[in-house]
């Protein structure tokens, strides 16, 4: 008897196991056919709601219709990079080459929208390995290679901009630096000659001094004409050996300028 009612509660969990599962997978394959219905009267914004409650379930074919239709209507709001989620995401439900083609044709549109070329011409050259005759994918794939193509070129234009710019700077550092060791070399040989005509003070100075050396002897002679008394003699040869002194001091004591030594390399 235990045995029987162990039996029963069984496959009640199972019925009820299946009713539940196969009350989901209504309910998703009834959020796609709503967003299908707004999709259609342009209402992407409710139809993407829609489409996300039909991703929830177990159901791969609902996963791939509403992973891609979700990516549709995330396309048409310009929500380009979260389409390119939702696209990627709908290839994981499907094997079929056919949906795979169009999933892939979408992404490489994404991808087109968001200036992302080289991604774009991946995209485009996977769905045609798939479908190749795919009119409209091939003409996409053609548009891509040459948006590529000038992009590319942009950037080389940049990047060789950039480059002579870099070499212009550098050249004019090197010019400036030029300028002010020339500057410096002219200001060093300025100095050079201002001390070398500083040297010549002193030899004027002995020159003045030797000057002033012979003119008390001179200032200090007799009249001619006058013999000089013992007395005047005395006195006068006591006055020149005073000068003598104080000449000497004069001599001895040095007041020159410093002279500069810049070094030069």
């Amino acid at each position: 008897m235990k045995t029987h009612q162990l039996a029963i509660s069984f496959l009640l969990l199972i019925a009820s196991m299946s009713i539940a599962m196969v009350s989901e997978g209504q309910n998703e394959r009834n959020a796609l056919r709503e967003g299908n219905k707004m999709y259609q009267e342009g209402k992407f914004v409710e139809a993407e709601n829609k489409y996300r409650q039909s991703v929830n379930g177990k159901d791969k074919e609902n996963a791939f219709s509403g992973s891609y239709n979700l990516g549709n209507s995330q396309y048409k709001q310009n929500k380009f990079e979260e389409a390119t989620k939702s696209y990627q995401e709908s290839g994981q439900f499907t094997k079929d080459p056919q949906k795979q083609s169009k999933y892939l044709h979408n992404l490489g549109n994404s991808y087109m929208n968001q200036q992302k070329y080289q991604e774009a011409v991946d995209a485009y050259k996977q769905s045609l390995r798939l479908n190749p005759k795919d009119q409209d994918t091939r003409y996409n794939l053609a548009y891509a290679q040459s948006k590529l193509a000038t992009q590319q070129q942009q950037q080389q234009n940049k990047n060789q901009k950039d480059q002579n710019k870099d070499q212009k700077e550098n050249q004019q550092n090197q010019d400036q630096k030029q300028q002010e060791k020339n500057k410096d070399q002219q200001q060093q040989g300025k100095e050079g000659k201002d001390d070398k005509d500083n040297t010549k003070d002193p030899s004027g100075e002995r020159q003045k001094d030797d000057q002033q050396k012979k003119d008390p002897n001179q200032k200090k002679q007799p009249q001619s004409g006058r013999k000089l008394s013992k007395e005047e003699a005395e006195r006068m040869l006591k006055a020149l050996q005073n000068d003598e002194k104080d000449l000497q001091k004069k001599l001895n004591r040095i007041d020159g300028e410093r002279i500069k030594t810049d070094k030069q390399w």
